[in-house]
């Protein structure tokens, strides 16, 4: 994946939490990952719509891309945020 996929793959949300055994069940935007890619996990999952995502508790990353053939650095981070990366 190159950076700017990265930058444009859906993020996954705040987990549910059973509060009787607790268990997670991770929470996804509807349609935005392979269910296969889901029951591989091994965890419970859901998709919601945008509208009932829980946004809080978001993880940052920074990424840089190196192209071996002309040596250009791309720095990428999450554009749901004021974020900023940098490769020189």
């Amino acid at each position: 994946m190159s950076a700017d996929e990265a930058i444009n793959t859906a993020d996954f949300y705040l987990p549910s939490l059973d509060r009787k055994t607790g268990e997670l069940t991770i929470t996804v935007p509807v349609g935005a990952f392979d269910h296969k890619l889901l029951d591989g996990t091994g965890y419970a999952w859901r998709e919601l719509p945008p509208a009932r995502a829980r946004l809080g508790g978001v993880g940052d990353w920074i990424a840089i891309a190196h192209d071996p053939a002309t040596g250009e650095l791309r720095a990428a981070s999450p554009n749901r945020n004021n974020s900023d990366a940098l490769a020189f």
